[in-house]
């Protein structure tokens, strides 16, 4: 969760009501993302910085618009969100028309 004015972040369970704090955004949430929860050992190495450890749990916010994530630790006391940009190369959206040469 997001407070829009502070921009304050919190993990939030509804089943038990328990908050986890995050650091403050630096700016608004894309306006089409996807928020998950990972461990490290699922991310890429370039992806998490020195600082981060194998046991750590990450916060990741994809923009849906651009290749980029946000991403926070959420143990062991995270100090900011971090972006990267990544490349996933020339995909073809749903319903894109396919042609034959894709096929070899």
């Amino acid at each position: 969760m997001v407070d829009t004015a502070s921009f304050q972040c919190w993990l939030w369970n509804p089943q038990t009501g328990e908050k986890t704090a995050l650091p403050a955004m630096d700016e608004e949430l894309p306006q089409h993302c996807r928020c998950l929860i990972s461990d490290t050992r699922s991310c890429s190495p370039y992806w998490i910085s020195d600082s981060v450890t194998p046991l750590d749990s990450l916060v990741l916010v994809y923009d849906l618009t651009k290749p980029q994530l946000l991403f926070c630790r959420i143990r062991g006391g995270a100090a900011a969100w971090s972006r990267k940009s990544y490349d996933m190369g020339p995909l073809r959206g749903p319903g894109a028309p396919r042609h034959r040469e894709d096929d070899q």
